[in-house]
């Protein structure tokens, strides 16, 4: 592993995925960036700890007894100590080179404050057949910020705020539009640096409830926007 100068706080947040926690920590160790702290954050309410716990003290375990994901997000960003931060979602896996091509760019081009990277999708060994053929997997990778694919200088978060807690889902996303609302500087390494997991939890129902998040967030960030162009709100708009 290559200990570079950038020091690198890795954020897992989990809830009730136990099953893909042991796989998702894994590829964190696997980094040939090695990774200055991995902080858990555990809401579940199945045997998740006893799967961090065999990860211990390589990681540092805490637990919430809240189980949002802007919460748990929240909460490793506070615990971080490192220069810059990334997080993983539990279900998700990172390939070996992820932080270190993130951190060299970070190092490299002192004026940027987040990189992203190329994410591939993949099913689940778990999923059925019958669940598959119900999903669209892209197939080919596809750029992004999306949380597992991030990495972000520490000093971003004081000056673009937390996450917000009562988003069920689009948390995410009004963070990032918040990011590009404050004009940081962002840039998309030029290959895969996480496979996002599709399982039973994360498709179907779900997709539907962040769709109707997306319209919300989007909405509430053009009202943002317009108010800070000295514009009025439109009527039930959140500023």
């Amino acid at each position: 592993m290559k200990a570079g100068g950038l020091q690198i706080s890795v954020v897992v947040p989990v809830y009730n995925h136990g099953k893909y926690l042991a796989e998702a920590l894994e590829s964190v160790l696997a980094q040939t960036w090695a990774p200055w702290e991995i902080i858990v954050i555990d809401s579940s309410t199945d045997d998740t700890a006893d799967t961090a716990r065999r990860f211990l003290p390589r990681i540092r375990y805490l637990f919430s007894d809240r189980n949002g994901l802007g919460d748990a997000r929240n909460r490793g960003v506070e615990a971080a100590r490192g220069d810059a931060v990334a997080h993983l979602d539990a279900d998700d896996v990172w390939l070996p080179d992820k932080l270190a091509v993130q951190a060299e760019a970070l190092t490299a081009r002192r004026e940027l404050e987040l990189v992203g990277g190329y994410v591939e999708s993949f099913f689940s060994p778990d999923l059925p057949e019958e669940a598959r053929a119900r999903i669209h997997c892209p197939a080919e990778s596809l750029p992004g910020l999306s949380a597992s694919a991030l990495m972000v200088r520490r000093a971003v978060y004081d000056r673009v705020g937390p996450y917000e807690t009562h988003w069920r889902l689009g948390a995410d996303l009004n963070w990032l539009l918040r990011v590009r609302d404050a004009g940081l500087e962002t840039f998309i390494v030029p290959q895969v640096v996480v496979r996002r997991r599709l399982h039973a939890e994360n498709t179907g129902l779900r997709d539907r409830e962040f769709v109707r998040e997306r319209v919300l967030v989007l909405k509430q960030a053009m009202d943002r926007r317009r108010k800070a162009k000295g514009g009025e709100t439109e009527p039930g708009g959140e500023a």
